[in-house]
C-alpha cells in the first residue's frame, strides 16, 4: 500500500506541476550569433515580419535585443530587454524612421512599466508601457500580458509544446486610438513561434514562424 501511495503521489505532483516557463522563452545562450526569425501571416498573402535577435553583456547584465526589420531588412523597430533571474524586463523600445537624407533616425522613448515575460507562472499578469516621441507627436503603447494555457503547435514541420500568453495591446497618438488582442505562442527551446492578432473589425492575423536563419 505504501508503494502504491507513493506512485500516486508522484503522479499527482507531476500532473499538477507548472511548466518550466524559462525553458519556453528565448534561450540566451543560443543567440551568441544573431538569429533571424521570419514570420508569415497565414491569412493574408505577402505579409511578412522579420525579427533579428541577439544578446550582449553590458556591465555584467544580459541584454537581449530584438530588431524589427522591414522588407528590405532595414531596422525599423528595436525592443531591448534585460534578462534577470525571474524574467525579462523592458529597457527600451523605439522606432527608426528613414528619409532621403538620413541613414535612420530613432525616436525618443520613456519606459513607464517594464514587465515582458516571467519565468514563473505566479509572475503573471504583468505589463509593459512606453511613451514615444516620434518628432511629430507623442504616442503611447502598452501590453497587458497573462498566462492562458499550454498547447501543441506545428513549428517548422515538428509538433512542439507551447505556452500561450494572452496580450492586450493598446496604442494611441495624434492619429487616434487602437487596440487588439494577441495570442503569443512560445515553444520550448525556441521562444516566440506564432502570434495571432484579433482585430476589432474581425480580421485575424496569424503569423507563424516559417524560417530561422
Amino acid at each position: 500500500m505504501r508503494t502504491i501511495f507513493s506512485i500516486l503521489t508522484l503522479f499527482l505532483v507531476t500532473a499538477c506541476s507548472s511548466p518550466d516557463f524559462k525553458a519556453y522563452y528565448f534561450q540566451v545562450s543560443d543567440f551568441e550569433t544573431p538569429k533571424h526569425y521570419i514570420f508569415k501571416d497565414q491569412n493574408r498573402k505577402g505579409f511578412v515580419h522579420h525579427m533579428k535577435m541577439y544578446y550582449k553583456l553590458v556591465d555584467e547584465d544580459t541584454i537581449f535585443y530584438t530588431e524589427g526589420l522591414n522588407e528590405e531588412e532595414k531596422l525599423v523597430e528595436m525592443f531591448v530587454e534585460k534578462m534577470g533571474d525571474s524574467g525579462a524586463m523592458m529597457l527600451d523600445y523605439y522606432f527608426v524612421h528613414y528619409d532621403k537624407d538620413s541613414s535612420g533616425l530613432r525616436t525618443d522613448s520613456r519606459v513607464l512599466d517594464s514587465g515582458v515575460y516571467s519565468f514563473y507562472e505566479n509572475g503573471f499578469p504583468l505589463q509593459w508601457k512606453v511613451v514615444i516621441n516620434t518628432g511629430d507627436g507623442i504616442e503611447r503603447y502598452s501590453k497587458d500580458r497573462s498566462f492562458s494555457r499550454t498547447a501543441s503547435v506545428n513549428v517548422l514541420g515538428e509538433s512542439k509544446p507551447c505556452l500561450v500568453l494572452k496580450d492586450e495591446m493598446k496604442m494611441s497618438g495624434g492619429w487616434g486610438k487602437s487596440s487588439y488582442i494577441q495570442e503569443s505562442y512560445y515553444a520550448k527551446g525556441l521562444g516566440l513561434v506564432r502570434y495571432k492578432r484579433f482585430f476589432p473589425e474581425g480580421y485575424v492575423a496569424d503569423f507563424q514562424l516559417m524560417e530561422i536563419r
